[in-house]
């Protein structure tokens, strides 16, 4: 095909509650998923400069500030099959309220895509996978905190795609560890590490060799913020 012509795969989208991208074309080039976020209007924050550099009066500055609770924009997938030029509806019951949704990512045959959703208050994160031929979404792989997960600094995800794992890195036993997950069952295969220390980097991942270079902290009897570097399989 020569290509140049526009297809449309929705036609209910506006501007306050619409489609947007980036967007995730499955291998086969079959499917295609887009994402959809409501506008939100933010909260704003007002406060006096007592004593502003430029002016000798007082000077009231007004920011953006999201409190807690407050509505936030939270773009959600969208499933397209692009022959038939309509959307798989998805229920959002396994990532209803997101503060964000990351790693989105195909399987090689096209028959999956899955991502990584982070929930409001960060005490739940869930890989949840979105079959490709109903649209149907399933949970992968789940880490719970009754207290917070540390989003910001531990999280990690490898997908090793042509095996169908993932390496994952938590906190469920104390300290930060990686484990080996199998993307299709859910369940852990091994841990990667374990001990009464923590990984605090990966420095690198070797498919081929299946090694990992690691840079881990807190080992026993040593000052616990001296960094070793580690390979491992």
């Amino acid at each position: 095909a020569t290509g140049g012509d526009a297809i449309p795969l929705s036609s209910d989208g506006s501007k306050e509650d619409g489609y947007t991208g980036p967007f995730h074309w499955s291998p086969d080039s079959k499917k295609l998923v887009a994402w959809r976020a409501k506008e939100v209007k933010t909260r704003q924050v007002h406060i006096v400069q007592s004593s502003p550099p430029d002016q000798l009066q007082p000077k009231l500055i007004s920011f953006d500030y999201t409190k807690p609770g407050d509505p936030i924009r939270q773009p959600k997938p969208c499933l397209f099959e692009v022959a038939s030029r309509r959307q798989l509806p998805i229920s959002d019951s396994l990532f209803d309220n997101p503060w964000d949704i990351s790693e989105p990512a195909w399987n090689l045959d096209s028959s999956e895509f899955s991502f990584l959703y982070n929930q409001r208050g960060h005490q739940l994160m869930r890989i949840v996978g979105i079959r490709a031929d109903s649209g149907s979404s399933r949970t992968i792989l789940e880490e719970r905190s009754e207290t917070f997960i540390d989003y910001s600094q531990k999280t990690f995800l490898h997908r090793l795609p042509k095996t169908r794992e993932l390496i994952w890195a938590s906190e469920r036993n104390g300290f930060n560890h990686l484990y080996l997950i199998d993307e299709v069952s859910g369940r852990i295969k091994n841990p990667i590490t374990q001990g009464n220390w923590n990984v605090r980097d990966v420095v690198n991942v070797d498919e081929d060799k299946r090694e990992l270079l690691l840079k881990v902290i807190g080992i026993p009897n040593q000052d616990p913020y001296h960094a070793h570097f580690v390979r491992i399989g």
